[in-house]
């Protein structure tokens, strides 16, 4: 048992976060809500916003429509050139369309390639 340095509630050690380096002293739980509410600031919205999002997304990734089950695997996508916040996807939507550069054509060809292709082989 280990006591939560944020909400001072003891909890099995199996709700905290392994490190190797430093041992996490705040829970999952405790964790998760500081690492939203400052990932949230520096998109420049409220966590009501936030909230609000994944309300009308369903608490779904915007693209696949994959429910959140960990909070851990939402991510605030933004437009990199603007900084606005576009949508709450997964990790894996988040990080492909970072591969694809935010380019529509990219995508476009993407979609073209798996569309001649899913016959072959």
């Amino acid at each position: 048992m280990k006591k939560c340095t944020k909400c001072g509630i003891e909890k099995p050690l199996s709700e905290f976060y392994k490190n190797r380096n430093k041992p996490r002293q705040d829970c999952k739980v405790c964790h998760e809500k500081t690492k939203i509410k400052s990932r949230i600031g520096a998109y420049g919205i409220t966590v009501n916003q936030f909230n609000g999002m994944l309300v009308l997304q369903n608490n779904a990734c915007a693209i696949c429509k994959v429910k959140f089950i960990v909070k851990k695997h939402r991510h605030i996508d933004h437009d990199h050139k603007t900084g606005k916040v576009r949508g709450i996807l997964c990790h894996k939507c988040n990080t492909s369309l970072g591969h694809f550069c935010d380019s529509i054509q990219i995508l476009k060809s993407a979609i073209e390639y798996l569309s001649h292709n899913e016959t072959k082989i």
